[in-house]
């Protein structure tokens, strides 16, 4: 589809040379032009209450052109400091201006030809040229004065921002064009060109407009026009009367209510599991429980829910034209629950409060981007005895806090109320602690097909960091799930497996009706490939063939760009690989992933000399984690600069978010080996407190106490190690030992 420009439009982009950026005009659409996106203007004559619900709405509001009509903020040509970056924002002859440092580091003058969003914040794109609009995070507070709004307030308050954080403005992650574009808009085009980094991107209509959810419109008109439209013949892709509503809804409005990443070209109506995959509940984006943490966009909560399992939908709660509720709160709630059981104190246990709400209960709150409450849509029950043992929110503490859980766990017990953990809750948890202990549960998880699918895809995803013939057995099992987001995890969770293995179990999935499982085999695959027949090979060229063109859609993703590089390298082509890995540093040039992956890459091709550069660049971005901290210590070992090296390897064995058992054990053989064994010694015994049965961790625990004379002191981790691998010929050995 082409837009249809003004011709007074065309010459001043002609005369300005701006043909990428289309901000100088209104876009416009011939009336039932040859395109099949007709644009919402042709649905209001026969829609006219979905129209004005529409036109009120958030979606509505999604983004706009900057004027006096839609501009929020004030532009009054006052000079604003955050982190020591001064911001104007001004209007001049018409247009909206922020004066401000760019990505070199000086004063420069941007335009601002869009507003995005509107409640309860407003953001403005810049043009930053070559066709790259940049969210700024600076945003308007659009709430009133009362609620601590109508002001300018930074999204990243706490960060300390910079012109090469990762975080300034003008960096990848504020990047519209591939980060927030499809869902603010209707039929988004990113049209990157990869040779020169640039955008020409275009849309339909500005917003998100009837055809975003609905489908093309030129079928459903020709349908009405020549009176052959009914309820089963509607001529949209996605039409209200779908026979599953759930599905339906979940594919009209999941691809945007969910956090997950495109493996297709997010304007086909088709599944959900076609277009996206669909982030399970790992940790940083969700606690173990499965309450979010992190901004995951209400789809991934809601799939977790008893609600979505009994067949609830988007619109049973929802207006999906205003995006509003269909009732107040309480009434919402009563369609399903009846208020003479629920909306009584004998349930709530608040009998001295008035307008108790179901959904401060059962949905709590948590803000993001400063002022934006978005509730947990997986409807839980406040457990705060689950809150004490595995450090999970409740919503009693939301109102309570000063109490403290101990005392909700009284309260709840003096009213009769034991709230049960979830069933998955504590192996989630330990498998997250790297607890070797956590794999029968986490298997049991996957054989219960009454346990909704996301936590399932959760478990097996999990299981997949402890091999076993317990892993493989339920890994194995899992590929024969009915559910999509089951079977891609489970090849995740098989690829420890030897070649053959692989093969073997993998190979029916390369076929597999949805795409991102064929993508997820022919990844976990790839590295085989010179190892198969011809025959063997042909269903596997033509899935890593189609996951390649899933990662090039998103060529302007370093994410992207680094999953190629992976994919390149698996296959021997390695200059491709290179070349990817540099492409993504061009997107983002502190993307830590690819910093550290390409400077692996040039270790293995005998381009060590080039490593440390990239090291450096990584530390100075995230010098608080372990995985850096970890990899430039390595680095530092392998040059044998050990005095370098052990500071690095101790921070990655520290506190840091993202330390593991691994890193620790690394640290405790570099000490041993360079002469400092019983500080070796410590680090292991330091290590199996916070991460506990873990096999390599005690094994060396219990080799370095006989090599340092301590024998005397094997005697409670040899138990330990017994208990978790009583079969092992070396636990047995040490047992007949120290018996």
């Amino acid at each position: 589809m082409t837009t249809n420009l003004k011709p007074s439009c065309l010459a001043k982009l002609a005369l300005l040379d701006l043909v990428p950026l289309l901000v100088l005009c209104l876009i416009t659409l011939s009336p039932l032009s040859h395109s099949a996106w007709v644009g919402s203007g042709a649905c209001k004559s026969c829609h006219e209450q979905q129209y004005e619900d529409w036109s009120g709405s958030d979606h509505f509001k999604a983004m706009a052109e900057a004027s006096p009509e839609t501009v929020l903020g004030d532009f009054s040509n006052k000079t604003l400091t955050f982190h020591n970056i001064d911001h104007r924002f001004f209007i001049k002859e018409g247009k909206y201006y922020v004066e401000t440092i760019g990505n070199g580091g000086k004063k420069e003058v941007f335009h601002i030809p869009y507003t995005f969003g509107w409640f309860p914040l407003q953001q403005y794109l810049a043009d930053i040229g070559d066709g790259h609009l940049q969210a700024m995070n600076v945003s308007w507070d659009s709430r009133s004065k009362e609620d601590g709004g109508q002001r300018w307030f930074h999204l990243q308050p706490d960060e300390d921002i910079n012109a090469s954080n990762p975080f300034f403005w003008g960096a990848h992650v504020q990047n519209w064009n591939s980060r927030c574009a499809e869902c603010h808009s209707t039929n988004l085009q990113r049209n990157y060109k990869a040779s020169d980094h640039s955008y020409n991107t275009t849309w339909s209509e500005i917003n998100v407009a009837c055809e975003a959810c609905h489908g093309q419109g030129d079928k459903h008109i020709d349908l009405v026009n020549s009176k052959t439209f009914s309820n089963t013949n509607t001529g949209l892709s996605y039409a209200s009367d779908a026979e599953d509503k759930g599905a339906n809804h979940i594919n009209m409005c999941g691809g945007c209510h969910s956090r997950r990443y495109g493996v297709d070209d997010p304007n086909k109506f088709a599944d959900y599991h076609d277009k996206y995959r669909l982030q399970t509940l790992i940790n940083g984006l969700y606690h173990s429980d499965g309450q979010i943490l992190d901004e995951v966009y209400v789809l991934g909560s809601f799939m977790q829910s008893k609600m979505h399992a009994a067949g609830v939908t988007c619109t049973n709660c929802h207006n999906p034209h205003s995006g509003k509720l269909i009732a107040e709160p309480q009434a919402v709630c009563a369609q399903c629950h009846d208020a003479k059981t629920y909306d009584k104190a004998s349930h709530h246990l608040h009998p001295q409060k008035e307008n108790v709400l179901c959904v401060d209960c059962h949905m709590p709150e948590k803000t993001y981007m400063v002022v934006d409450p978005r509730r947990d849509h997986s409807f839980v029950i406040p457990n705060p005895q689950a809150s004490i043992d595995y450090d999970v929110p409740n919503a009693c503490m939301d109102c309570h806090e000063e109490k403290g859980n101990e005392w909700a766990v009284e309260a709840l017990a003096k009213s009769g109320i034991k709230p049960e953990a979830e069933s998955w809750l504590k192996p989630i948890e330990q498998a997250r602690n790297f607890d070797v202990l956590s794999v029968r549960a986490l298997s049991n998880i996957v054989y219960d097909e009454t346990i909704p699918p996301l936590i399932r895809a959760t478990a097996i995803e999990s299981i997949g960091a402890f091999p076993s013939r317990v892993s493989l057995e339920a890994a194995s099992h899992a590929l024969q799930s009915k559910d999509p987001l089951v079977r891609r995890s489970a090849i995740a969770a098989i690829s420890f497996a030897e070649p053959d293995m692989r093969w073997t179990l993998l190979q029916p999935l390369l076929t597999d009706e949805v795409r991102f499982v064929r993508n997820e085999a022919a990844m976990t695959l790839a590295d085989i490939y010179y190892q198969l027949s011809p025959v063997q090979r042909k269903p596997l060229e033509k899935a890593i063939s189609e996951t390649m063109q899933s990662l090039q859609q998103d060529a302007d993703r370093p994410s992207a760009q680094l999953n190629l590089a992976f994919l390149h390298t698996q296959m021997g082509a390695y200059d491709k690989a290179e070349k990817a890995y540099l492409h993504a540093l061009k997107i983002y040039p502190v993307y830590v992933p690819a910093l550290l992956n390409y400077a692996e890459f040039l270790r293995n091709a005998g381009k060590g000399s080039k490593e440390l550069p990239l090291y450096e660049k990584a530390m100075s971005v995230m010098p608080d984690s372990a995985s850096v901290n970890h990899a430039m210590g390595l680095y530092y070992i392998r040059n044998q600069n050990y005095q370098k090296a052990l500071p690095l390897l101790a921070a990655s064995a520290g506190d840091l978010l993202d330390a593991s058992p691994r890193f620790a054990y690394v640290y405790a053989v570099a000490l041993f080996d360079l002469g400092h064994k019983d500080k070796a010694v410590n680090e292991l015994i330091k290590s199996n407190k916070r991460w506990i049965n873990r096999y390599d961790t005690l094994a060396l625990l219990i080799h370095y106490l006989e090599q340092t004379g301590r024998s005397k002191e094997v005697y409670p981790y040899l138990s330990q190690l017994s208990f978790i691998a009583p079969g092992s010929p070396q636990v047995k050995e040490w047992i007949n030992k120290y018996r």
